[in-house]
């Protein structure tokens, strides 16, 4: 069970490294995500599911059935399966880490990954500007092709 374990953390560090770059690469959390569920019988125990009757937790899923009984009643936007499918990531991620005593690999795992993509849209910048030969950042399809990551959800991460 400690294998177990230990593969867990790992397929979990390399899901918390790649949800910055969702955008690029949609597969890899998605196959990460499939490979925690597959484990997570494995590694639970049911004193860890007390955390789930926190009223933060409670007050997620509220917000996330609100959302989705409202856009099956009221079909405002094409984007609502979208936002949902994110909220739902949201709703899961605290399920998945609650076998993780030591969150400090994950949380590394988490920063280091963020470290990447500065250092990507840094030297994607360099590279805009020495191109263009300026500094013009008033369009905005040019500021999504430079940064790797939108700059709203850099700093959340």
């Amino acid at each position: 069970m400690k294998f177990v374990n230990k593969i867990y953390i790992f397929v979990l560090c390399l899901l918390c490294a790649s949800i910055p770059f969702e955008n690029h690469i949609r597969i890899v959390p998605n196959l990460l995500l499939i490979t925690l569920c597959i484990l997570f019988p494995f590694v639970i125990k049911k004193s860890d599911f007390k955390v789930l009757s926190s009223n933060a937790y409670i007050i997620l899923l509220a917000l996330i059935a609100y959302i989705s009984i409202r856009s099956c009643f009221i079909p405002e936007k094409a984007d609502d399966f979208n936002f949902i499918k994110k909220m739902l990531l949201a709703l899961i991620l605290p399920i998945v880490f609650l076998p993780v005593r030591d969150k400090s690999p994950t949380i590394k795992a988490l920063i280091l990954s963020v470290f990447f993509c500065v250092l990507i849209s840094s030297f994607n910048l360099i590279v805009y500007i020495l191109e263009s030969k300026s500094f013009n950042f008033t369009n905005g399809d040019i500021i999504n092709d430079v940064l790797i990551v939108e700059r709203l959800y850099l700093g959340f991460l």
